[in-house]
């Protein structure tokens, strides 16, 4: 009878292990669509948890993306996560060395373009504002475990676009260059453009409950158009260096 019992409780064991390990890649995108509160999901999944491919869906874009989840780390309490290439042989992006443990998170060597519109809708604020181009992501090493931080990332928005809710053309920003640095319990950060309607200088505060905080000086160029003027007008406080916006994204 032990005997018996014993492999019973073996053969057990292996079955919940083949679970385990064959779980399939929908629960990652199930996990992503309520983090991101529905704004991302994941479609045309292939493989398991720790092995898999797929199309992440959001503001109307797509991104394809593979990836592999370690497993041992897991019984330590923390995520670690390798985002590679859609056919997992090309060297271009995406690709990043990603850590999550508790409440904080490192990443490694990434190299990740994203679809704007796909940003704007996991940020929803300001609501039903179009957005387009593509985001650069590059970091070689940024770590943000609160209280601590160290590192550098650089994010680029080429041929940024943006198109207000009651406007039929876009603003155009040019490139738009974000350079953060992780400090202690905060990640801050510088923000310029080249080219566009508008001159854009300004900062972003990121904190632990308190979500995102920008603050922004627009400066009309010459090819603004007398909409655009009037529309800064109603959204900023004017002063005699231009127009200036403050844009609050809550923590989810």
């Amino acid at each position: 009878m032990r005997r018996t019992l014993l492999i019973v409780v073996a053969l057990a064991a292996i079955v919940a292990v083949e679970i385990v390990w064959l779980a399939p890649a929908t629960l990652v995108g199930s996990r992503i669509e309520q983090a991101s509160a529905g704004a991302l999901r994941l479609a045309d999944t292939e493989g398991t948890v720790w092995h898999a491919r797929g199309m992440l869906v959001g503001g109307g874009a797509r991104l394809p993306i593979a990836w592999n989840l370690e497993l041992w780390p897991l019984l330590r309490g923390e995520a670690r996560l390798h985002i590679a290439p859609y056919a997992g042989t090309a060297k271009g992006p995406p690709r990043a060395a990603v850590r999550l443990h508790g409440n904080g998170f490192s990443v490694r060597d990434a190299e990740v373009v994203i679809p704007a519109p796909m940003l704007a809708a996991l940020a929803a604020t300001p609501p039903s504002w179009m957005a387009g181009g593509d985001v650069d992501i590059a970091a070689a090493s940024f770590n943000w475990m609160p209280p601590a931080g160290s590192g550098e990332a650089r994010i680029v928005w080429r041929a940024a676009r943006l198109t207000p809710p009651s406007a039929s053309d876009a603003v155009a920003l040019g490139d738009v260059t974000v350079a953060l640095t992780a400090l202690e319990d905060r990640v801050k950060g510088t923000i310029r453009n080249d080219g566009g309607d508008l001159d854009v200088q300004g900062d972003v505060s990121v904190r632990p409950g308190e979500g995102t905080l920008l603050s922004l000086v627009l400066v009309p160029r010459e090819s603004a158009s007398p909409a655009l003027r009037g529309a800064l007008a109603a959204v900023g406080a004017g002063d005699g260096n231009g127009w200036r916006v403050e844009w609050r994204i809550p923590a989810r």
